[in-house]
């Protein structure tokens, strides 16, 4: 299973252990989201999709969150396109 990742991570590792003993995805959290002008934005659950992509899951399930509980991650919901970009 390591193999499928550039780098060692526990926490990915673990994850995707889970997920081919569960057969999928199953009752792991969804990773949280904010959608904004036609755009998603994954706030919260790196390690879980980095771990459904090394299990090659073509889909998850998500939490989408509102612009109040987005400012909780520290966000700013005018701005998140700007502060989330790679």
């Amino acid at each position: 299973m390591l193999e499928n990742f550039s780098f060692y991570d526990s926490t990915v590792v673990s994850l995707s252990e889970k997920i081919t003993s569960q057969g999928g995805y199953g009752d792991i959290d969804p990773p949280k989201v904010f959608s904004k002008g036609g755009k998603t934005f994954l706030i919260d659950g790196n390690h879980r999709v980095k771990a459904a992509r090394g299990c090659k899951l073509s889909w998850i399930p998500t939490n989408p969150i509102s612009e109040s509980q987005l400012r909780g991650y520290g966000y700013d919901p005018e701005t998140i396109h700007l502060e989330t970009s790679y």
